[in-house]
C-alpha cells in the first residue's frame, strides 16, 4: 500500500487552521522592508509552533495555513492552539523597536465544516475574523 493509500484508509477528518496577522497592514503602512522582516517572523514562530508532520502555507500577505496531518481530538487540538497562541506573547522586535504581534486564529475540520478546499479555508478565516482571541 503506497503512502497515499494509507493516508486516504487512516485519515477520515483532519483539522485545518487559518491564522491572520491582524496588524500586519499597519506595520506595512510605515515601513515594507519592516512589514517583510515582521511576516517572516510570524511565520518563523508559527513553523515552531507545530509538529513536524504538520504543513505551514504563507497563503496571503496577512495569511497563513496550517494543514494539521492527523486527526486531532478537540482537547488535542487545543493544546496546539495554545502553543501558537503562546509563541506570540513576546512582541516582534528589531532595531527600530518593538511591535505587538496581533493574531486571530480560526479552524476547521473536514468533513464536519466542508468537504472542499475552498470551504474549510472560508470556514477557518470566518471563525479566524470572528475570534477574541489574540
Amino acid at each position: 500500500m503506497n503512502k497515499y493509500q494509507e493516508r486516504t484508509d487512516i485519515k477520515k477528518y483532519f483539522l485545518l487552521a487559518v491564522v491572520k496577522v491582524m496588524n500586519f497592514q499597519e506595520v506595512k503602512l510605515r515601513n515594507e522592508q519592516r512589514a517583510n522582516e515582521f511576516i517572516v517572523e510570524v511565520g518563523d514562530r508559527l513553523l515552531e509552533s507545530i509538529r513536524d508532520e504538520d504543513m505551514l502555507s504563507h497563503i496571503s500577505q496577512n495569511g497563513f495555513l496550517i494543514v494539521f496531518n492527523e486527526y486531532l481530538e478537540d482537547k488535542n487540538s487545543d493544546i496546539l492552539f495554545e502553543r501558537i497562541l503562546n509563541a506570540f506573547k513576546e512582541p516582534f522586535v528589531d532595531a527600530k523597536g518593538s511591535i505587538k504581534i496581533d493574531i486571530k486564529i480560526g479552524k476547521s475540520t473536514y468533513p464536519k465544516d466542508s468537504e472542499d478546499s475552498a470551504g474549510l479555508i472560508n470556514e477557518a478565516t470566518r471563525v479566524a475574523l470572528n475570534s477574541t482571541d489574540s
